[in-house]
């Protein structure tokens, strides 16, 4: 199997699940379940045709390819992405999956560039970079929760903004209870140093997200209530 045939095939797995309307994760199911049908050779010939599609900004199938490498992570597929983050003349959007995906993948060596790259997007209000400020703490926890107690103690001090920020809290909860449940109430005591209203702010959103029956599933009724009285009590 060549690189044409490859694509070929990823391209005729797009259209059998172009109507899935799931953001493309049936599609990514797909690919990863294909993986293990592949001689071993033809695993690489995917990875690097996987890669390629990120790297073009492929216009239906780039945001796939990156969620299976993220997934996956086969071989030096990090430090392939890795080598896109100085590619210019790219969308913002682009430049943001593939910060998140190292990130994600837990990529230490790209820690200097997402630190930089994320303080940039806040000073300019980006919040559509709070999943990646989130998802910081995987290679720097001190660099997360320092950035983090920054911006949320200035933008919570004000109701409005504070409420345009809900629905990111969720990123946070999940990639700090994946790390370590205590960054959690480290963040709001980091916040409330900067501003204690803002704080309460925070500290009522993650209770409110923690409360969601998902994290008793996941996590345990009687954790999760121990997690819930610890964030209240600061």
């Amino acid at each position: 199997m060549d690189t044409t045939e490859v694509l070929q095939h990823l391209r005729k797995l797009d259209t059998a699940h172009r109507d899935d309307g799931d953001g493309g994760y049936a599609l990514v199911r797909a690919i990863k379940d294909w993986v293990p049908l592949l001689e071993r050779g033809d695993q690489e010939i995917l990875w690097d045709a996987l890669i390629e599609l990120v790297t073009r900004e492929d216009p239906t199938l780039w945001g796939v390819a990156l969620e299976v490498l993220v997934q996956e992570h086969p071989g030096d597929s990090a430090t392939k992405l890795s080598s896109l983050i100085n590619l210019t003349e790219r969308s913002e959007q682009w430049n943001d999956q593939i910060a998140l995906a190292l990130l994600r993948i837990g990529y230490k060596p790209s820690t200097a560039y997402c630190v930089s790259y994320i303080r940039t997007a806040l000073t300019d209000d980006r919040r559509v970079v709070l999943p990646l400020l989130a998802a910081l703490c995987r290679v720097d926890v001190e660099a997360c929760l320092s950035l983090s107690a920054t911006y949320f103690g200035r933008v919570f001090k004000s109701d409005e903004l504070a409420e345009k920020h809900r629905g990111y809290i969720p990123a946070f909860v999940r990639n700090f209870l994946e790390v370590d449940e205590r960054l959690l109430r480290q963040l709001v005591e980091r916040t409330r140093e900067i501003d204690p209203s803002s704080s309460s702010k925070i500290a009522a959103m993650i209770d409110d997200c923690l409360a969601r029956p998902v994290f008793t599933r996941e996590i345990g009724e009687s954790e999760v209530t121990a997690l819930r009285q610890t964030i209240l009590s600061v």
